[in-house]
Order: C-alpha cells, then structure tokens, then sequence
C-alpha cells in the first residue's frame, strides 16, 4: 500500500499505479525486510521497523520510475532492481546502526558464518549448476 500510495501523491500515471506496477517491489522489500529483521529472534516487531518499512518502499517507487527513464533508450524495463537496491539500502543502514541506541529490533537476522575448515562447502560444479538453476527459475524454466 505504501508504494501505490506514494505513487499517487506523486501524481504517476494512474493506469501505471492500476497495473500495479508501483506495489511489486514494495511488496518484495516488506517481505524482505520482515524476513531479515525476524520477529522470533527479535521479540517482536517495533513501530521502528514498519516506519522503515514505508520509506524502503516508498524509495523502491521513486527508484523505479528513475530506473525506468535511465532505461529507456536500451528497452529494458527495472524488473526487481528497484527492490534490490531499497532493501540493500535497509541493510546497509541497519547493520551500521551499532552505535546507535534503538534497540535490538534494527539489527538484521542474518546468519553466522563459521569459520570452521570442517564444515561442508559446495563444490564447484554444484556452484555452477545452482547458478544455472537460479537464473533458469527467474525464466520459468527449471534447468
């Protein structure tokens, strides 16, 4: 709602805002956000996180449309980017708040790395043939 919303206080085109195409990526960065910012691990969500929310979505709107002009003289439309980049913005600005006393519902959920040498790690051809997979997916054809 959020997206839409600011797309219509700034007055985009209101067949755009019908097809949807201003609620997606603000769709995508409250599922991110709300995936990387856990309640279980957090104890809840925070008015905090749903202000953040709102502007993570409402800046994936102004990005797509800023994208979607950048891109015009190639035929490309933003597809996902505009989520890509609102919600590394989210992440980038929560994870530097370490010295900011807001509680610890602003730190993101991501997980540990150990360092253990012992640990299984892919090896290259299931690298490789995830990679595929992934991109295969995004296409609806599952490689």
């Amino acid at each position: 709602m959020a997206g839409n919303a600011f797309a219509l206080v700034l007055g985009f085109d209101k067949g755009l805002i019908a097809s949807g195409l201003f609620g997606y990526n603000p769709v995508l960065v409250g599922l991110a956000i709300a995936t990387f910012v856990s309640s279980d691990k957090h104890g809840g969500y925070d008015y905090k996180i749903v202000v953040a929310t709102i502007v993570a979505a409402a800046l994936s709107t102004v990005l797509f449309v800023a994208m979607s002009k950048v891109l015009v003289p190639y035929k490309s439309p933003p597809f996902t980017l505009p989520f890509n980049v609102a919600t590394g913005v989210f992440l980038f600005t929560v994870a530097n708040m370490n010295n900011v006393s807001m509680g610890s519902a602003n730190q993101p959920a991501l997980p540990v790395f150990d360092s253990d040498t012992d640990q299984d790690l892919i090896s290259v051809e299931a690298f490789f043939a995830g990679t595929l997979r992934g991109i295969g997916q995004v296409f609806l054809a599952n490689v």
